[in-house]
Protein backbone atom coordinates (compact mmCIF):
# COMPACT_ATOMS: atom_id res chain seq x y z
CA UNK A 1 0.00 0.00 0.00
CA UNK A 2 1.40 3.43 -0.92
CA UNK A 3 2.01 5.59 2.11
CA UNK A 4 2.22 4.52 5.72
CA UNK A 5 -1.21 4.57 7.30
CA UNK A 6 -1.73 2.62 10.53
CA UNK A 7 -4.87 0.52 10.71
CA UNK A 8 -7.26 0.88 13.62
CA UNK A 9 -5.98 -2.17 15.49
CA UNK A 10 -2.46 -0.72 15.44
CA UNK A 11 -3.86 2.52 16.82
CA UNK A 12 -5.64 0.65 19.57
CA UNK A 13 -2.51 -1.28 20.52
CA UNK A 14 -0.74 2.04 20.94
CA UNK A 15 -3.49 3.04 23.32
CA UNK A 16 -4.48 6.33 21.74
CA UNK A 17 -5.20 8.27 18.59
CA UNK A 18 -3.48 11.63 18.89
CA UNK A 19 -3.38 15.04 17.27
CA UNK A 20 -1.89 18.13 18.90
CA UNK A 21 -4.48 19.24 21.41
CA UNK A 22 -6.61 16.14 20.76
CA UNK A 23 -6.17 12.84 22.58
CA UNK A 24 -8.36 9.77 22.17
CA UNK A 25 -7.96 7.08 24.79
CA UNK A 26 -8.05 3.39 23.92
CA UNK A 27 -11.52 3.12 25.46
CA UNK A 28 -12.85 5.89 23.24
CA UNK A 29 -11.12 4.39 20.22
CA UNK A 30 -12.88 1.08 20.90
CA UNK A 31 -16.19 2.94 20.91
CA UNK A 32 -15.30 4.34 17.50
CA UNK A 33 -14.59 0.84 16.23
CA UNK A 34 -17.88 -0.46 17.57
CA UNK A 35 -19.96 2.28 15.98
CA UNK A 36 -18.03 2.90 12.81
CA UNK A 37 -17.69 0.40 10.04
CA UNK A 38 -16.45 0.92 6.51
CA UNK A 39 -17.85 -0.91 3.51
CA UNK A 40 -15.36 -3.31 2.00
CA UNK A 41 -13.72 -1.61 -0.95
CA UNK A 42 -10.59 -1.83 -3.05
CA UNK A 43 -7.53 0.24 -2.33
CA UNK A 44 -7.53 3.65 -3.87
CA UNK A 45 -9.40 6.93 -4.11
CA UNK A 46 -12.59 7.03 -6.16
CA UNK A 47 -13.24 9.99 -8.44
CA UNK A 48 -16.48 11.89 -8.02
CA UNK A 49 -17.97 15.01 -9.51
CA UNK A 50 -20.21 17.87 -8.44
CA UNK A 51 -21.74 18.65 -11.82
CA UNK A 52 -24.48 20.85 -13.21
CA UNK A 53 -28.12 20.23 -12.36
CA UNK A 54 -29.64 20.58 -15.82
CA UNK A 55 -29.94 17.01 -17.01
CA UNK A 56 -26.31 15.97 -16.92
CA UNK A 57 -25.33 17.17 -20.40
CA UNK A 58 -22.20 18.87 -19.07
CA UNK A 59 -21.25 15.71 -17.18
CA UNK A 60 -21.79 13.55 -20.25
CA UNK A 61 -19.55 15.80 -22.31
CA UNK A 62 -16.88 15.80 -19.63
CA UNK A 63 -16.94 12.03 -19.21
CA UNK A 64 -16.65 11.59 -22.97
CA UNK A 65 -13.61 13.89 -23.02
CA UNK A 66 -12.01 12.01 -20.11
CA UNK A 67 -12.74 8.62 -21.62
CA UNK A 68 -14.24 7.29 -18.37
CA UNK A 69 -17.15 7.66 -16.00
CA UNK A 70 -16.96 9.15 -12.56
CA UNK A 71 -17.76 6.79 -9.70
CA UNK A 72 -19.67 9.20 -7.50
CA UNK A 73 -22.02 12.16 -7.85
CA UNK A 74 -22.20 14.92 -5.24
CA UNK A 75 -25.57 16.58 -4.62
CA UNK A 76 -26.28 19.70 -2.56
CA UNK A 77 -29.73 20.56 -1.21
CA UNK A 78 -31.61 22.18 1.63
CA UNK A 79 -33.39 20.00 4.17
CA UNK A 80 -36.68 21.23 2.73
CA UNK A 81 -36.28 18.44 0.13
CA UNK A 82 -36.76 14.71 0.56
CA UNK A 83 -33.76 12.44 1.20
CA UNK A 84 -33.02 10.52 -0.90
CA UNK A 85 -34.15 13.04 -3.48
CA UNK A 86 -35.34 12.20 -6.97
CA UNK A 87 -31.96 13.33 -8.25
CA UNK A 88 -30.21 11.00 -5.79
CA UNK A 89 -32.31 8.13 -7.05
CA UNK A 90 -31.81 8.97 -10.72
CA UNK A 91 -28.02 9.23 -10.34
CA UNK A 92 -27.95 5.97 -8.39
CA UNK A 93 -29.99 4.27 -11.10
CA UNK A 94 -27.39 5.50 -13.58
CA UNK A 95 -24.73 3.65 -11.59
CA UNK A 96 -23.22 6.44 -9.49
CA UNK A 97 -22.53 6.35 -5.77
CA UNK A 98 -24.13 9.26 -3.91
CA UNK A 99 -22.68 11.90 -1.62
CA UNK A 100 -25.55 14.15 -0.52
CA UNK A 101 -25.05 17.32 1.49
CA UNK A 102 -28.17 18.59 3.24
CA UNK A 103 -28.09 21.97 4.96
CA UNK A 104 -30.47 22.90 7.77
CA UNK A 105 -31.65 25.95 5.89
CA UNK A 106 -34.34 27.01 3.44
CA UNK A 107 -33.65 27.61 -0.24
CA UNK A 108 -33.24 31.33 0.54
CA UNK A 109 -30.60 30.60 3.22
CA UNK A 110 -32.73 31.07 6.32
CA UNK A 111 -32.72 28.69 9.32
CA UNK A 112 -34.81 25.56 8.79
CA UNK A 113 -36.81 23.92 11.54
CA UNK A 114 -36.22 26.82 13.91
CA UNK A 115 -32.43 26.52 13.66
CA UNK A 116 -29.89 24.03 14.95
CA UNK A 117 -30.88 24.31 18.62
CA UNK A 118 -34.52 23.66 17.85
CA UNK A 119 -33.70 20.64 15.68
CA UNK A 120 -31.48 19.30 18.46
CA UNK A 121 -34.56 19.35 20.70
CA UNK A 122 -36.61 17.33 18.22
CA UNK A 123 -38.48 19.93 16.15
CA UNK A 124 -37.83 18.03 12.91
CA UNK A 125 -37.64 14.44 14.14
CA UNK A 126 -40.50 13.40 11.85
CA UNK A 127 -38.45 14.50 8.85
CA UNK A 128 -35.43 12.45 9.88
CA UNK A 129 -37.58 9.42 10.72
CA UNK A 130 -38.91 9.60 7.14
CA UNK A 131 -35.36 9.82 5.79
CA UNK A 132 -34.33 6.74 7.77
CA UNK A 133 -37.39 4.80 6.65
CA UNK A 134 -36.89 5.73 3.00
CA UNK A 135 -33.24 4.66 3.03
CA UNK A 136 -34.02 1.37 4.76
CA UNK A 137 -36.95 0.57 2.49
CA UNK A 138 -35.20 1.20 -0.81
CA UNK A 139 -33.02 -1.19 -2.79
CA UNK A 140 -30.65 1.34 -4.33
CA UNK A 141 -28.37 1.64 -1.30
CA UNK A 142 -26.89 -0.88 1.12
CA UNK A 143 -24.16 -1.23 3.73
CA UNK A 144 -21.72 -2.13 0.94
CA UNK A 145 -23.04 0.49 -1.51
CA UNK A 146 -23.89 3.23 0.98
CA UNK A 147 -25.67 6.56 0.84
CA UNK A 148 -23.29 9.19 2.24
CA UNK A 149 -25.03 12.09 3.97
CA UNK A 150 -23.30 15.26 5.14
CA UNK A 151 -25.27 17.19 7.75
CA UNK A 152 -24.85 20.89 6.98
CA UNK A 153 -21.45 21.27 5.33
CA UNK A 154 -19.26 24.37 5.74
CA UNK A 155 -21.12 25.08 8.96
CA UNK A 156 -18.78 27.95 9.81
CA UNK A 157 -19.85 29.89 6.70
CA UNK A 158 -22.63 32.47 6.75
CA UNK A 159 -23.28 34.43 3.57
CA UNK A 160 -26.12 35.41 1.29
CA UNK A 161 -26.21 31.80 0.09
CA UNK A 162 -25.44 29.90 3.31
CA UNK A 163 -26.83 29.97 6.85
CA UNK A 164 -24.10 28.78 9.19
CA UNK A 165 -22.78 29.95 12.55
CA UNK A 166 -24.47 33.18 13.58
CA UNK A 167 -27.40 32.67 11.24
CA UNK A 168 -28.35 29.18 12.43
CA UNK A 169 -26.93 29.25 15.95
CA UNK A 170 -23.66 28.78 17.82
CA UNK A 171 -20.97 26.11 17.34
CA UNK A 172 -22.42 24.23 20.32
CA UNK A 173 -25.88 24.43 18.74
CA UNK A 174 -24.47 22.89 15.58
CA UNK A 175 -22.81 20.05 17.46
CA UNK A 176 -26.00 19.35 19.41
CA UNK A 177 -27.96 19.26 16.14
CA UNK A 178 -25.50 16.86 14.54
CA UNK A 179 -25.38 14.55 17.57
CA UNK A 180 -29.16 14.43 17.86
CA UNK A 181 -29.67 13.53 14.21
CA UNK A 182 -26.84 10.98 14.30
CA UNK A 183 -28.33 9.31 17.38
CA UNK A 184 -31.76 9.23 15.75
CA UNK A 185 -30.40 7.47 12.66
CA UNK A 186 -28.62 4.91 14.83
CA UNK A 187 -31.80 4.30 16.84
CA UNK A 188 -33.64 3.79 13.55
CA UNK A 189 -30.96 1.23 12.54
CA UNK A 190 -30.37 3.19 9.36
CA UNK A 191 -26.56 3.39 9.42
CA UNK A 192 -24.01 0.87 8.24
CA UNK A 193 -23.23 0.09 11.88
CA UNK A 194 -26.63 -1.59 12.17
CA UNK A 195 -26.57 -3.07 8.66
CA UNK A 196 -28.32 -0.09 7.07
CA UNK A 197 -27.22 1.93 4.03
CA UNK A 198 -26.34 5.28 5.64
CA UNK A 199 -22.93 6.78 6.38
CA UNK A 200 -22.72 10.19 8.03
CA UNK A 201 -20.16 12.79 6.98
CA UNK A 202 -18.97 15.88 8.84
CA UNK A 203 -17.74 18.43 6.30
CA UNK A 204 -15.93 21.70 7.18
CA UNK A 205 -14.03 23.90 4.74
CA UNK A 206 -10.30 23.39 4.33
CA UNK A 207 -9.70 26.77 6.00
CA UNK A 208 -11.23 25.43 9.21
CA UNK A 209 -8.39 22.89 9.31
CA UNK A 210 -5.51 25.06 8.11
CA UNK A 211 -6.21 28.13 10.28
CA UNK A 212 -4.93 28.33 13.88
CA UNK A 213 -3.96 24.67 14.14
CA UNK A 214 -7.42 23.32 13.22
CA UNK A 215 -9.03 25.19 16.13
CA UNK A 216 -11.89 26.29 13.88
CA UNK A 217 -12.60 22.71 12.84
CA UNK A 218 -12.38 21.36 16.38
CA UNK A 219 -14.83 24.00 17.63
CA UNK A 220 -17.51 22.55 15.33
CA UNK A 221 -16.58 18.87 15.52
CA UNK A 222 -19.61 17.00 16.94
CA UNK A 223 -17.27 14.38 18.42
CA UNK A 224 -15.54 16.98 20.61
CA UNK A 225 -16.61 18.87 23.71
CA UNK A 226 -16.74 22.65 24.24
CA UNK A 227 -12.99 22.74 24.87
CA UNK A 228 -12.34 21.46 21.34
CA UNK A 229 -10.16 18.60 22.56
CA UNK A 230 -12.04 16.19 24.84
CA UNK A 231 -13.86 13.44 22.97
CA UNK A 232 -17.53 13.05 23.84
CA UNK A 233 -18.64 10.49 21.28
CA UNK A 234 -18.43 9.09 17.78
CA UNK A 235 -21.03 10.63 15.52
CA UNK A 236 -19.76 10.43 11.93
CA UNK A 237 -18.25 7.78 9.67
CA UNK A 238 -16.30 10.04 7.32
CA UNK A 239 -14.54 13.36 7.62
CA UNK A 240 -15.31 15.64 4.69
CA UNK A 241 -13.57 18.73 3.39
CA UNK A 242 -14.44 21.36 0.78
CA UNK A 243 -11.42 22.90 -0.90
CA UNK A 244 -11.13 25.57 -3.60
CA UNK A 245 -7.99 27.24 -4.89
CA UNK A 246 -8.97 30.50 -6.52
CA UNK A 247 -6.90 32.69 -8.80
CA UNK A 248 -5.64 35.85 -7.10
CA UNK A 249 -3.18 38.55 -8.06
CA UNK A 250 -0.54 36.63 -6.12
CA UNK A 251 -1.34 33.26 -7.67
CA UNK A 252 -3.58 30.47 -6.41
CA UNK A 253 -5.19 31.02 -3.01
CA UNK A 254 -4.04 27.57 -1.84
CA UNK A 255 -0.53 27.40 -3.20
CA UNK A 256 0.34 23.95 -1.87
CA UNK A 257 -2.46 21.35 -1.91
CA UNK A 258 -0.19 18.74 -0.33
CA UNK A 259 0.34 20.77 2.84
CA UNK A 260 -3.37 21.55 3.22
CA UNK A 261 -4.47 17.97 2.60
CA UNK A 262 -1.84 16.57 4.96
CA UNK A 263 -3.45 18.56 7.80
CA UNK A 264 -6.86 17.13 6.90
CA UNK A 265 -5.41 13.61 6.69
CA UNK A 266 -3.79 13.97 10.11
CA UNK A 267 -7.05 15.15 11.64
CA UNK A 268 -8.95 12.25 10.06
CA UNK A 269 -6.33 9.81 11.32
CA UNK A 270 -6.80 11.15 14.84
CA UNK A 271 -10.55 10.69 14.53
CA UNK A 272 -10.08 7.13 13.25
CA UNK A 273 -11.89 7.68 9.94
CA UNK A 274 -11.09 8.14 6.24
CA UNK A 275 -11.69 11.54 4.70
CA UNK A 276 -13.47 12.55 1.52
CA UNK A 277 -13.19 15.68 -0.61
CA UNK A 278 -16.78 16.75 -1.17
CA UNK A 279 -16.00 19.86 -3.21
CA UNK A 280 -12.74 20.69 -4.94
CA UNK A 281 -11.84 23.25 -7.55
CA UNK A 282 -8.82 24.96 -9.03
CA UNK A 283 -9.29 28.14 -11.03
CA UNK A 284 -7.56 28.53 -14.37
CA UNK A 285 -6.38 31.70 -16.07
CA UNK A 286 -5.96 32.78 -19.67
CA UNK A 287 -2.17 32.48 -20.04
CA UNK A 288 -0.31 29.26 -20.94
CA UNK A 289 1.62 29.42 -17.66
CA UNK A 290 -1.65 29.47 -15.73
CA UNK A 291 -2.91 26.43 -17.66
CA UNK A 292 0.27 24.57 -16.76
CA UNK A 293 -0.03 25.64 -13.13
CA UNK A 294 -3.54 24.21 -12.88
CA UNK A 295 -2.42 20.97 -14.51
CA UNK A 296 0.45 20.70 -12.04
CA UNK A 297 -1.92 21.47 -9.16
CA UNK A 298 -4.20 18.59 -10.12
CA UNK A 299 -1.28 16.20 -10.49
CA UNK A 300 0.19 17.28 -7.16
CA UNK A 301 -3.16 16.72 -5.46
CA UNK A 302 -3.39 13.21 -6.90
CA UNK A 303 0.12 12.38 -5.69
CA UNK A 304 -0.72 13.59 -2.19
CA UNK A 305 -3.91 11.54 -2.02
CA UNK A 306 -2.07 8.38 -3.05
CA UNK A 307 0.54 8.98 -0.36
CA UNK A 308 -2.10 8.87 2.39
CA UNK A 309 -3.06 5.29 1.56
CA UNK A 310 -6.44 3.93 2.63
CA UNK A 311 -8.22 3.53 5.95
CA UNK A 312 -8.12 6.19 8.68
CA UNK A 313 -6.41 9.28 7.28
CA UNK A 314 -6.76 8.07 3.70
CA UNK A 315 -8.95 9.74 1.08
CA UNK A 316 -11.85 7.54 0.00
CA UNK A 317 -13.09 9.79 -2.79
CA UNK A 318 -12.30 13.09 -4.46
CA UNK A 319 -15.15 15.10 -6.01
CA UNK A 320 -14.29 17.80 -8.51
CA UNK A 321 -16.72 20.75 -8.67
CA UNK A 322 -17.46 21.02 -12.38
CA UNK A 323 -19.80 23.97 -11.88
CA UNK A 324 -19.73 27.74 -12.15
CA UNK A 325 -17.52 29.64 -14.58
CA UNK A 326 -15.52 27.79 -17.22
CA UNK A 327 -12.19 28.62 -15.57
CA UNK A 328 -13.15 26.24 -12.76
CA UNK A 329 -14.01 23.34 -15.05
CA UNK A 330 -11.76 20.35 -15.48
CA UNK A 331 -11.56 21.05 -19.21
CA UNK A 332 -10.81 24.76 -18.75
CA UNK A 333 -7.73 24.18 -20.91
CA UNK A 334 -6.20 21.27 -22.83
CA UNK A 335 -3.47 21.11 -20.18
CA UNK A 336 -5.98 20.74 -17.34
CA UNK A 337 -7.99 18.11 -19.19
CA UNK A 338 -4.86 16.13 -20.06
CA UNK A 339 -3.67 16.16 -16.45
CA UNK A 340 -6.97 14.88 -15.09
CA UNK A 341 -7.31 12.34 -17.89
CA UNK A 342 -3.95 10.89 -16.84
CA UNK A 343 -5.11 10.82 -13.20
CA UNK A 344 -8.26 8.97 -14.25
CA UNK A 345 -6.18 6.30 -15.98
CA UNK A 346 -4.19 5.60 -12.81
CA UNK A 347 -5.56 2.37 -11.22
CA UNK A 348 -5.45 4.08 -7.81
CA UNK A 349 -8.32 6.35 -8.87
CA UNK A 350 -10.87 3.66 -9.67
Amino acid sequence: MPGKVMDRQTLLRRGALALPGLLLTAAVARTILQRRGSPVRAEGTQLGVYSDESGGHTLSRLEFALGRRFTLQRINAAMTFDIPSRRDQNWADDGYRIYHNANAETVDAMPWGGGWASIAHGSEDDYFHRVAAALRAGTRFSSTDPFDLSLHHEQGVTSGAQCGVGCNGTPEDYKAFYRHVSDLFHQEEATIDEGGPLRLVWTPTVAQFTTDGAVQAAALDPDLGPDGSSVVGSYYHLLGVDMYSRLTTGGLSIADPTAALAIVSTYAMARGVPFVIGEYGCQDGSAPAQHERKAEYLTTTATALKSFGTGPGGCEYWCYSHIGAGQNWLDSSPESLAAFTAIGQDPWFA
